[in-house]
């Protein structure tokens, strides 16, 4: 992709923009927040105990992540429903503040859709 500055052109390639992309989406974590993931991630604890309680009224989305979910953010690990969700929940509630709005559904939507048949109440 080739943008012109001031009679010049620029080149910038996919990395250069997914690079500015990432700077102005995210922000660093700090080392705190580091020590919290690794802990939650990798940390030597009971797989069944609840990691991160999230409820939010204005999304309708109300979703608990077990440790055991945790685990699943390794690499080369496949995502499950509950880390889904909680991402799809952070997203709606950003998408909250957004002039153009979407809609987010809960990953067993699909499910039950499949299951059950397209019906008006879906359509």
């Amino acid at each position: 992709m080739v943008f012109h500055e001031e009679g010049r052109a620029i080149n910038i390639n996919d990395d250069t923009i997914d690079k500015c992309i990432s700077q102005l989406l995210l922000r660093s974590l700090t080392d705190e927040e580091r020590i919290l993931v690794r802990d939650a991630v990798y940390g030597d604890y009971d797989d069944n105990e609840l990691v991160v309680r999230y409820h939010s009224i204005e999304t309708d989305f109300n979703v608990t992540v077990q440790r055991a979910s945790m685990r699943r953010l390794k690499p080369g690990v496949w995502l499950n429903d509950e880390l889904v969700n909680l991402y799809m929940s952070l997203l709606a509630k950003r998408d909250m503040s957004q002039s153009k709005r979407c809609h987010f559904f809960k990953s067993f939507f699909m499910t039950k859709l499949l299951d059950e048949g397209a019906t008006n109440k879906y359509t």
